[in-house]
C-alpha cells in the first residue's frame, strides 16, 4: 500500500534521480590571424618536430561517424590494418598509429571517429571536416568545419578592413 501523500499509480519522486545536466562543448578558441599579407613559411624551425608542411582535405563523416581519408593516409604512410590512438585536444581530434590498441584503420583508408570525440568537438554526423596531416609528426588532426568557418571569418574581416 502506498504512503499517503503518494497520488496512486503516480512515481515515487525519491526514487527518481534527476537529470544531470550535460553542457554542451565549447569549440577552442582561436587566436588572431597575423595582420600582414606574408604566408607562412612552410619550412620548419629547427628542433619544432611535427611543423613541417601540412596536407589538406575536407571529408564527410557519414550518419556512423566513418570518413574516408585516402590522401592523407597515403600522405602519412598508413594503410588498412594500421592500429591508431584516437584522442581529443584543443577541440580537434588527434589520430596516431600504434603498435596496440583496439582501433585499426579500415579498407579504403576509412577512419571511424568515436562518438564520445565527435561530441567533444562538436562534429556532428553527417558533417564535414577538415584533415590536417602532418607528416612528419606521424599525426592526423581533424578539425570540426566551423573552426575553418571562424578562421576564415576572421581573416575576410581583415580584408574588408583593409584594402591593399
Amino acid at each position: 500500500m502506498p504512503p499517503p501523500d503518494c497520488p496512486p499509480g503516480g512515481p515515487i519522486a525519491a526514487l527518481i534521480p534527476a537529470a544531470l545536466p550535460r553542457p554542451r562543448p565549447v569549440p577552442a578558441p582561436v587566436g588572431d590571424l597575423p595582420p600582414g599579407p606574408p604566408a607562412p613559411s612552410t619550412a620548419a624551425p629547427p628542433g619544432s618536430p611535427g611543423t613541417g608542411p601540412a596536407i589538406y582535405a575536407i571529408a564527410r563523416l557519414n550518419r556512423s561517424g566513418q570518413i574516408s581519408a585516402a590522401g592523407v593516409m597515403s600522405a602519412l604512410g598508413w594503410a588498412a590494418g594500421d592500429l591508431i590512438t584516437v584522442t581529443v585536444r584543443h577541440g580537434a581530434i588527434l589520430v596516431r598509429p600504434t603498435g596496440h590498441g583496439r582501433r585499426a584503420i579500415g579498407a579504403d583508408s576509412a577512419l571511424v571517429l568515436p562518438a564520445a570525440a565527435r561530441r567533444m568537438c562538436a562534429i556532428g554526423a553527417p558533417s564535414a571536416v577538415l584533415l590536417a596531416a602532418l607528416p612528419d609528426a606521424d599525426l592526423l588532426i581533424i578539425h570540426p568545419i566551423a573552426t575553418l568557418a571562424r578562421l576564415l571569418a576572421r581573416r575576410h574581416t581583415q580584408i574588408l578592413e583593409r584594402p591593399s
